[in-house]
């Protein structure tokens, strides 16, 4: 009897540990096909971030490009400035009057 009783929980084991592997395969395969949505969707927003691209689209909607382009000088952060914000400015130095 007790031989019998362990050989079906063995068997009880085996067709639940069988069941939690055929659901993480359903999981593994739902991953899959959100990941690939992903990189396709990643893949769109890089084409329409496409400088060229947002220029053109731009122009269709009737803006107008810029004829001189600058870039900015780029700032460190980690350099402090040498003189405190607002320093010489007379109503940083002193209260106002009355």
């Amino acid at each position: 009897m007790i031989i019998l009783v362990s050989l079906l929980m063995v068997v009880a084991a085996s067709a639940y540990l069988t069941q939690g592997q055929v659901s993480l395969t359903e999981m593994q395969g739902k991953l899959n096909t959100v990941l690939n949505q992903h990189h396709l969707l990643e893949n769109e927003v890089a084409a329409l971030s496409n400088p060229s691209k947002v220029v053109s689209q731009s122009q269709d909607h009737g803006l107008v490009a810029p004829t001189n382009v600058t870039d900015l000088n780029q700032v460190n952060p980690s350099v402090s400035s040498t003189t405190a914000p607002g320093a010489g400015h007379p109503s940083a130095t002193t209260p106002p009057g009355p």
